[in-house]
């Protein structure tokens, strides 16, 4: 356990063969060492039985609305009748009706997200952890149709479990496409309320 540590008894007596600059170094560092004595020993001291703090998946967390969101990473746009929809990272989604001045709006994920389309007014973004975004109203909102984030009992097991989608395309509201690494392939032929995987390219034979 470490109890009743003052700051003054941490500090440490510079030998006269260190070189000045070393020994300010060192005096300061020891200091700050002696500051941050008081917060580990109440760490060391805290009840065993305290819950631990609560781990929020950032696939399923809802996106931070952030003053400067339109500087961030940007990884897609796409146009929807007279507005844009952008789409890029911590699940950050923005709108602009002139391409210019642009506004981020709530979605359910903070999972970056790579690509977008659009179909009239339903919009698809897609991004990692496996997931899929839908808007029907020009991207004002957002629901999840699709996620499949990695879990560590999958060590060695699927390849595309957590696999990123890279892109996405439908080509009317009902019929859609998304592929992503690992050969990871999907479509849908209800607007997206249901996804399944598509072979890629068959195995080839023994001896081709």
């Amino acid at each position: 356990m470490v109890r009743n540590l003052s700051g003054a008894a941490m500090l440490v007596r510079v030998g006269e063969g260190l070189p000045a600059m070393s020994c300010s170094v060192l005096r300061k560092s020891c200091l700050v060492f002696a500051c941050l004595l008081p917060a580990l020993a109440a760490a060391v001291d805290a009840p065993a039985d305290k819950a631990p703090s609560t781990w929020t998946d950032p696939a399923t967390a809802t996106a931070e609305i952030k003053p400067l969101a339109d500087k961030s990473l940007l990884l897609d746009v796409v146009r929807s009748g007279a507005r844009y929809i952008a789409v890029g990272a911590r699940g950050d989604v923005l709108l602009s009706d002139d391409g210019r001045d642009w506004r981020q709006v709530e979605v359910p994920t903070r999972a970056t997200l790579t690509a977008v389309c659009a179909v009239d007014a339903n919009i698809w973004a897609v991004g990692h952890d496996g997931m899929i975004l839908h808007s029907g109203d020009g991207g004002e909102h957002w629901t999840i149709q699709r996620k499949d984030p990695w879990k560590p009992a999958n060590v060695g097991g699927e390849p595309t479990e957590g696999a990123p989608l890279l892109d996405v395309l439908f080509v009317d509201a009902r019929r859609g496409f998304a592929i992503g690494a690992y050969s990871l392939a999907l479509h849908t032929a209800d607007g997206g309320e249901t996804w399944q995987p598509m072979t890629v390219a068959d195995k080839p034979k023994d001896g081709a």
